[in-house]
């Protein structure tokens, strides 16, 4: 119990820097763990605990709060990585919670010194990032920006 107290004390401090980047200091989370119970409570801006439980935030909120928890537990864990992959991650975010995410990530992406980062993903917020794009199949060229870089289309002629 002890070991694991300590690791989450290190993921939470980590976690609430990432979420600092999404809400200024606004939002943060607290482990409070018991040999019975293990809840993530939720302290907005009067540090008073707001949510007894992250289930109870609003949806942009808890996505954002799992995300960063993954990558802090990423960073945690794994100190010389140099590509991560990413999976269709921000699908379940609207567009205002995409910018948030895609703030945290290009953080960690700092801290991690992670040379590549793939994302799968068929929203627009990258339509305006300086990214280097692989489209596949039935991808249109009218969202790419003049900062954008196409490393390889499948919609190549023959």
């Amino acid at each position: 119990m002890i070991f694991s107290k300590n690791f989450l004390e290190i993921i939470e401090e980590k976690t609430n820097n990432l979420l600092d980047i999404a809400y200024a200091g606004t939002f943060k989370i607290k482990f409070v763990i018991s040999e019975k119970e293990f809840l993530i409570k939720v302290i907005k801006e009067n540090n008073n605990f707001d949510l007894d439980d992250i289930k109870k935030a609003s949806q942009g909120q808890e996505i954002l709060t799992k995300l960063s928890l993954s990558l802090s537990i990423i960073l945690q864990g794994i100190k010389n990585y140099n590509i991560i992959y990413l999976d269709e991650v921000d699908g379940e975010l609207d567009k205002n919670n995409r910018e948030k995410f895609f703030n945290i990530l290009d953080s960690q992406l700092d801290l991690l010194k992670s040379e590549q980062c793939f994302i799968i993903s068929h929203n627009e917020i990258y339509e305006a990032t300086n990214c280097d794009l692989i489209l596949f199949k039935g991808a249109t060229m009218d969202y790419i920006n003049t900062n954008q870089k196409i490393l390889y289309s499948f919609n190549k002629n023959k």
